[in-house]
């Protein structure tokens, strides 16, 4: 595995050490047959490794060296490139430009694809191509680099990469003698006078025409034919209008102001006044006077497409004193096990199953303290006298509850234990 991190990242055979010091790292966090599939270090430390710390061995690397620097005006990053892990704590080892390997922090930032652009000008840099016999096996090199990146660079980058490397082999083509080709010597003439008298003859290059750089024009989405999906919009709005009953309003005058949530504004405050839920009365001293708001709120379909518009009227519980306003807030809550226990039951038995969707259901739990609550943009002196559970008080769903276990629990029926909300036919 070390010699295939050194092949791997064409660094110098003088790093064996650090691509050896990385093999080990890796294998000891590879779940192993003999262990069943557990990895020696999870066997040693019983805890799993974290893989997020992996990096790649020489990549080009951003480490934060700001506690590193001797002064103020160094740079807190620099580009480096990845030898190994720290082995006394979370840490890399990283190549500094200036050419020391040193142990850094965990912050260390990857750039992968930047690696062939570095190993391309490496090659040019240190005339490996004079030394190799021909300059196909450049060619060959950046192919295979090329295939190994497609994993996980997208198609613009590798095509990108691909033109780097067709006009550079052909730049070289150019300037490069090629090593094969056999030289031609013209012959020479025995007799010097008949060479004088005949036509001169005309000298043709010797070097070959280039051949033609291959044109990669741009893929966008239209010429793919993709296109992005147009909405038409309802022609008996105007565009303005549309948007903004899609914004959800910062305040009731707001939402006064929009037909279609001056419409959600009353069938709410008509629902309020149906179930008969306040009496209009004067504020008692010593009675803490709780605030309102409304509360709005879009519901959407799957599809993005707008279901109905919401507005709430909520009381503001954060403005409740305990022992006047509330004693009690726990309410019993339906666990996991008991659907679970219903839907089995109901197989079993070969029972059908109904579900009910109760609107303004705090609206139906009845209060046991007496709530005083602003009646909105009204005087102070005037409040409203809650009878019923208001969205946004503490007590609002142990009222519900309360008033759904008087409801439901008469003699015959039974609640299993553990399940207060599994409720069975029975007699007590």
């Amino acid at each position: 595995m070390g010699l295939a991190l050194l092949a791997q990242s064409g660094l110098p055979s003088k790093f064996w050490d650090d691509a050896f010091t990385s093999a080990c790292f890796l294998i000891n966090l590879t779940p192993s047959k003999p262990l069943q599939f557990i990895s020696p270090f999870e066997k040693l430390f019983r805890a799993k490794p974290d893989y997020h710390l992996l990096r790649v061995f020489g990549y080009l690397s951003y480490p934060y060296t700001r506690p590193y620097n001797k002064h103020k005006l160094e740079f807190h990053s620099a580009a480096s490139t990845f030898l190994s892990y720290n082995p006394s704590h979370k840490g890399y080892k990283a190549l500094l430009p200036n050419g020391k390997s040193s142990f850094l922090e965990m912050s260390l930032s990857m750039n992968t694809h930047s690696l062939l652009c570095l190993l391309i000008s490496l090659l040019i840099n240190q005339s490996l191509i004079h030394q190799l016999e021909t300059f196909y096996y450049l060619c060959l090199l950046l192919s295979l680099l090329l295939i190994q990146f497609q994993l996980f660079l997208s198609r613009q980058i590798i095509l990108h990469y691909k033109i780097i490397l067709i006009s550079m082999i052909t730049s070289l083509h150019l300037h490069l003698p090629s090593p094969h080709s056999p030289h031609t010597t013209s012959p020479v003439p025995s007799d010097t006078s008949s060479v004088s008298s005949q036509t001169p003859i005309q000298s043709t290059p010797s070097s070959v025409p280039a051949p033609a750089t291959p044109s990669y024009p741009m893929i966008t989405l239209a010429k793919a034919g993709i296109f992005r999906p147009k909405i038409y919009l309802n022609t008996t709005y105007s565009k303005s209008s549309i948007v903004v009953s899609l914004v959800l309003p910062k305040s009731a005058t707001a939402a006064l102001l929009i037909f279609v949530w001056k419409q959600a504004m009353e069938a709410e405050f008509l629902a309020l006044l149906k179930n008969k839920i306040w009496t209009l009365t004067t504020l008692p001293p010593r009675k803490n006077l709780v605030g309102c708001t409304w509360i709005f709120k879009l519901k959407k379909h799957a599809d993005g497409s707008v279901a109905c518009r919401k507005a709430k009227l909520v009381a503001h519980g954060f403005s409740q004193q305990p022992g006047f306003d509330y004693t009690e807030t726990f309410n019993l809550v339906v666990k996991p096990t008991t659907i679970r226990l219903i839907l089995s039951i109901a197989v079993s038995s070969n029972w059908g199953i109904t579900h009910l969707d109760v609107n303004n259901t705090f609206l139906h739990g009845d209060l046991q303290e007496e709530i005083y609550m602003h009646q909105p943009k009204v005087s102070s002196k005037v409040a409203l006298i809650w009878f019923v559970a208001i969205y946004g008080i503490k007590q609002a769903s142990r009222a519900w509850c309360l008033t759904v276990q008087g409801v439901l629990f008469f003699p015959r029926i039974l609640s299993i234990q553990g399940s207060h909300f599994a409720l069975l036919p029975g007699s007590r």
